[in-house]
């Protein structure tokens, strides 16, 4: 788009190729509804020589500034590309102590935290069981929030496990490690590096775990523990795990309930 009174000094080079220049400016800030004002809008834009300069610029305004026609695009196919390109930063931004959802959002080990982003800034929200407790742009600040205001997080009620950087439980011995999947039942129990069950609440996952521990602390892995550097989660040392083992393809049982 080319449409707004500036001078010439003030634009940037591509705008002089533009091949909406001459035509009528409201066609590009303003097209009226149910008319052919955004059909004829984009037809021009479809043969500029410099659409993609064009909807770069747009997609550099701020979302509230971002109206009418530009680079071939309507305001609302804009909008769906910005929210596409917050998803995948969402996906691929780090996320200390956390898991992330099917949906994009990062949750706790215990599934009661939730930090989800919105479209405003503080654009993250941090839920507990559902109920707002902090908005902020700083995902450390979001993280370390939701873990220390879960009891079940805290070092005391965790022992004899510890939680990692990660966000997994483990304990000393290496032989016992708890994390969390996208998918229900979401807690994945894995014993000597092997899965071996799955869970929806952390506390039958350690009960079971700790039920084979005391079954187990004198016999010798059938899988050497994999043992990661030390890494500092708060006050406590902890091992992390180097790599994700693979889960894809196993059939195990749900954790009996008890």
């Amino acid at each position: 788009m080319n449409a707004e009174p500036a001078h010439a000094a003030e634009r940037p080079p591509w705008r002089e190729q533009a091949a909406c220049l001459g035509e009528d400016p409201r066609l590009f800030t303003d097209p009226r509804p149910d008319t052919d004002d955004t059909r004829h809008a984009l037809g021009v834009c479809h043969r500029c020589p410099v659409q993609t300069a064009c909807l770069n610029e747009a997609l550099a305004l701020p979302a509230n500034a971002d109206i009418g026609i530009w680079g071939a695009t309507t305001e609302e196919a804009r909008l769906a590309m910005r929210r596409q390109t917050a998803a995948l930063e969402r996906v691929t931004a780090p996320a200390p102590g956390l898991f992330r959802t099917l949906e994009g959002d990062l949750t706790d080990i215990t599934g009661r935290g939730l930090i989800i982003e919105l479209p405003t800034p503080p654009r993250l929200l941090l839920l507990v069981d559902h109920q707002p407790q902090l908005r902020t742009d700083n995902l450390d600040q979001a993280s370390h929030q939701l873990i220390a205001t879960l009891p079940e997080l805290q070092s005391d009620a965790l022992a004899p496990f510890a939680l990692t950087a990660s966000g997994e439980l483990t304990e000393p011995s290496g032989r016992v490690l708890i994390t969390r999947l996208p998918v229900a039942p979401h807690l994945l129990l894995v014993l000597d590096g092997r899965p071996h069950a799955r869970a929806d609440r952390l506390e039958h996952a350690r009960h079971r775990a700790l039920s084979w521990l005391a079954t187990h602390r004198h016999t010798e892995p059938t899988v050497p523990p994999q043992r990661g550097p030390v890494v500092r989660v708060g006050d406590n040392d902890h091992r992390r795990r180097p790599n994700k083992r693979a889960t894809e393809g196993v059939s195990l049982l749900p954790i009996a309930r008890r």
